[in-house]
């Protein structure tokens, strides 16, 4: 295996973002903490662990949102990456339904494939937080590679690709679609691949890859190694595509110019795609460290950007995960930790709530500046 040259700036650029971008130290020791509890939980539970308790509801009673701002209009809705964080779509998903929106097509990046794929499938709100907190259960659809596999592939000189396979997930979506390809399925979905021999972006959906199954798309797009191995189809091997375009807005922008409006959701990037204010940074002793973070994601931003502003007249963004919970472990933690996931719809609703208020009566054209809303 070659080693990548220290000097490539490539490298140069890892490794300031290695040692700047570390949170403080308690911080990351209590996230790295919570990780290990939650990982413990989800493949190693105690018996008692798995007795069924009795919850309140997660989201509150359906309540119209006074003016219907959504009343007739067909959506298009946008979910970033953002691992487990992205549960909270099924809480925006419920603000559109009470604002009278009818989503008729949805793409979804990485992790937030996972829920945009329920919205694909048909699933309303209600629907979706019981599949999301019964049968999206991590311990089986996150399936674990055996310790034997691992070593055979170094024994072997194979690529190790993944700790886990990936075939729980598509065989869990696989049966939910009930055998129907994504051009069957009840709404248009789309997942963003990366295909690793062409180097290429692939928006898989019914409009590009009619053929393929749910179960295929989904797993391909939550496939990241060393996480999960790629998925392989027809010789050549997919992985999530959020490592490029965390904002899938093309697809949808592209085959589907019946979308009267767009609702997207960033889970994943600082708010507005732009992170904090930084000017004044030279005159701080510490002012480097704090363009660390900054640095890691200002690709992923600006790509963002530009797709935002090619739907911004005509849309809504919400953001209801803080940048502390999409961040370092914190983003893993809340794949396998599913104790976090109401709380996270409860934000999503909220938040998507409150923009969708706020944008009754307006004019389409004053839209981009009633869409920056961001969790607590």
């Amino acid at each position: 295996m070659a080693l990548r040259d220290p000097a490539d700036p490539f490298s140069i650029q890892a490794g300031f973002d290695r040692l700047l971008g570390w949170p403080a130290w308690p911080e990351m020791m209590r996230a790295y903490t919570r990780a290990g509890f939650a990982a413990r939980r989800a493949f190693l539970p105690l018996p008692f662990e798995g007795r069924k308790r009795k919850t309140e509801p997660v989201l509150p009673p359906f309540e119209p949102i006074a003016g219907q701002p959504l009343a007739g209009k067909r959506i298009g809705l946008v979910v970033s990456g953002g691992s487990g964080n992205l549960a909270t779509t099924c809480g925006v998903v419920r603000a559109i339904e009470e604002a009278g929106g009818d989503i008729v097509a949805v793409s979804g990046c990485s992790g937030g494939a996972l829920w945009a794929a329920q919205v694909g499938l048909g699933f309303d709100s209600d629907a979706m937080v019981d599949f999301s907190l019964g049968d999206l259960n991590p311990a089986s659809y996150l399936d674990l590679q055996p310790v034997r596999q691992a070593l055979r592939s170094v024994v072997q000189r194979r690529t190790f690709a993944g700790l886990m396979n990936g075939g729980a997930v598509q065989a869990l979506f696989d049966g939910q679609a009930a055998g129907r390809s994504l051009e069957e399925l009840p709404r248009a979905f789309y997942g963003i691949l990366w295909e690793i021999e062409t180097n290429r972006i692939v928006y898989a959906g019914p409009k590009t890859t009619p053929d393929w199954s749910l179960g295929e798309v989904v797993r391909s797009a939550i496939s990241l190694a060393p996480v999960v191995q790629p998925y392989e189809r027809g010789g050549r091997h997919y992985v999530d595509g959020g490592v490029i375009d965390v904002l899938p807005v093309r697809p949808l922008l592209e085959h589907h110019p019946e979308i009267d409006a767009f609702v997207a959701i960033n889970g994943f990037l600082p708010t507005g795609f732009v992170g904090p204010d930084l000017h004044g940074w030279h005159k701080r002793s510490t002012g480097l460290l704090s363009v660390a973070r900054q640095l890691q994601l200002a690709q992923h931003q600006e790509f963002a950007r530009r797709e935002w502003e090619t739907i911004a007249d005509r849309a809504w963004l919400v953001e209801p995960i803080t940048d502390i919970q999409a961040y370092g472990i914190n983003f893993f933690a809340a794949m396998v930790d599913r104790s976090v996931w109401p709380d996270r719809i409860r934000a999503g609703h909220a938040a998507a709530r409150r923009v969708l208020q706020e944008a009754v009566g307006t004019r389409s054209a004053d839209l981009p500046r009633l869409t920056r809303e961001r969790g607590s």
